[in-house]
């Protein structure tokens, strides 16, 4: 009889182990989701960031050369 509560003592350890691995890997997994979502956010960011500048740059070029062509 001992050995067979030995036995299950040991699946019980085993099954509680299993199901501690899987809670951190799923702690990481959402990590890391949440870290990608905040990398492209921030890369979104800084592409918009860089089109208004760009358009604004380009804006002003144009005005300039057109004032330069009229004047």
């Amino acid at each position: 009889m001992k050995v067979l509560d030995d036995l299950l003592e040991t699946a019980r350890t085993g099954q509680d182990r299993v199901e501690d691995l899987a809670d951190e890997a799923e702690a990481t997994a959402r990590k890391v989701k949440r870290d990608a979502a905040h990398a492209v956010g921030t890369a979104s960011d800084t592409v918009r960031h860089t089109a208004r500048k760009t358009r604004r740059k380009t804006s002003r070029a144009v005005r300039d050369t057109v004032s330069k062509v009229k004047g």
